[in-house]
Order: structure tokens, then sequence, then C-alpha cells
């Protein structure tokens, strides 16, 4: 809470919540609506359900990963 995150890598799929909804609780909330939620995930069947939910970017497993750096330094520019 002292030293909020810049940006948000998470995966779809995580231990104890779904991504997808955790992604909605961070849009829904004030101090956190305009963090940028970026998703890796093998589950690429979801990309268009985290896009509906706000997120910045879809990255697949393992093939995205290259991309993870330039689309975090894009994101954190613009604000």
């Amino acid at each position: 809470r002292t030293c909020p995150p810049a940006a948000v890598v998470m995966d779809v799929d995580l231990p104890d919540q779904n991504g997808i909804e955790l992604c909605r609780q961070l849009k829904s909330h004030p101090r956190t609506a305009a963090l940028p939620v970026v998703f890796c995930s093998s589950d690429t069947e979801s990309a268009e359900a985290t896009r509906q939910v706000g997120a910045a970017g879809f990255l697949a497993k393992p093939d995205g990963f290259g991309r993870l750096v330039p689309l975090l330094l894009g994101l954190l520019s613009r604000g």
C-alpha cells in the first residue's frame, strides 16, 4: 500500500484465484483502475476475456516473453 506497483504481470491461472477475476477487481477499484495489467499465459483462449476486463496486453507463453519488456516499457512511458 505504501509503494504501489507500476504494473501487474500475471497469468490467467493463479493458485487461489482466476487472473481474469483479479484483473476485474483491480480495474473496479479507484486506486488501481489505471494500473496496467499484462497477462502472460498459455491459456490463449482467454486472450479476448482479458481484454474485456481491461488488460493492457496478452502474451502467449512461452513465445511472448520476448515482447514483455518492450510492452511494459511502452505502457509505463505513457503514464
